[in-house]
């Protein structure tokens, strides 16, 4: 087998594997992505001005809050421990970058 035809292999089982997963977060989570920007538009109804990394980094912390948040709605009739534990974890990286910023200075 050539590299070519290697490398082609190798992709095509990726891009299976990866709709594989898509298939199953997507059996238990549904559509979620599909809603997620109107649901962190709520949060920020007049936008929000990044500039700095730490407005990024607090940002993408936000955004990873809220999605462990809309997979334990998804769920909310059996509810979903992982969610929460992630969603936990998340929120004190959060604290920790907003006491690290006064402490440092922004």
């Amino acid at each position: 087998m050539n590299n070519y035809v290697l490398k082609d292999t190798i992709l095509a089982k990726q891009m299976a594997d990866a709709n594989d997963l898509f298939a199953d977060r997507n059996a238990e989570y549904g559509n979620a992505f599909e809603k997620y920007g109107s649901v962190v538009k709520s949060f920020f109804p007049e936008g929000v001005t990044l500039k700095t990394g730490n407005d990024f980094k607090r940002f993408g912390l936000v955004c990873s809050i809220l999605n462990k948040m809309s997979r334990y709605c998804k769920n909310f009739d059996k509810g979903h421990p992982d969610s929460i534990a992630d969603a936990s974890v998340y929120c004190h990286m959060l604290s920790y970058v907003d006491e690290k910023e006064k402490y440092d200075g922004k």
